[in-house]
């Protein structure tokens, strides 16, 4: 089970690496004759390490424990526990969303 410490410390590793993943992904194309080379993003592996390192897990998990990792996380954050503050619930409402792309992001690597 994880303490609130460690639950907080993964949402905000998680809100970091979907702010990343977010940025890479609407930038447009580099204009040649205005801007350097951008580095080039991170490989697929290292993102998907990334997304097991949120679940608290290491990233030769089965599906099984990522499964139990991920619903152990929604359980924790389902917007319907903060039904009396309703900043706390639209905030879990994002991190249940990021968890969402995390866990999508994994099974669609586990599948290939």
């Amino acid at each position: 089970m994880i303490d609130p410490l460690e639950a907080k410390f993964q949402a905000w590793e998680m809100d970091a690496e979907l702010a990343k993943l977010k940025q890479m992904n609407l930038r447009s194309p580099p204009d040649a004759t205005n801007s350097p080379t951008p580095t080039p993003p991170p490989p697929v592996s290292d993102k998907i390490a990334r997304f097991y390192k949120i679940l608290g897990l290491n990233s030769n998990a089965s599906l099984k424990e990522v499964k139990q990792a991920y619903r152990a996380l929604l359980k924790k954050w389902h917007p319907d526990l903060f039904y009396d503050n309703p900043e706390q619930q639209k905030k879990a409402q994002e991190v249940i969303q990021k968890m969402n792309e995390v866990y999508d992001k994994i099974c669609a690597e586990v599948r290939d």
